[in-house]
């Protein structure tokens, strides 16, 4: 439900070497609720592990691992400073 009404943009994703590990960097539009959004979409992680997997035909399931993007916290930072 928390994820219902959010936009999210996917900012990046960093797999390892064996495609076996996924961390997706998150952002909702805005920034708000960007704790519970993140803990939403790591919750439902299983279900959309399961989704990518059918839709990219790999042979193993990744692992995703949902974080925050750092990103537009040092680009707000540098703004800031300027």
């Amino acid at each position: 439900p928390e994820l219902r009404e959010v936009s999210i943009t996917v900012t990046e994703a960093r797999t390892t070497p064996d495609l076996r590990h996924v961390t997706v960097y998150v952002m909702p539009l805005g920034g708000e609720g960007r704790d519970a959004i993140v803990a939403a979409l790591n919750r439902e992680a299983p279900m959309l592990r399961g989704e990518v997997t059918r839709a990219v035909g790999l042979r193993y399931a990744p692992q995703l691992k949902f974080e925050a993007d750092p990103s537009f916290d040092a680009s707000d930072r540098i703004t800031q400073l300027l």
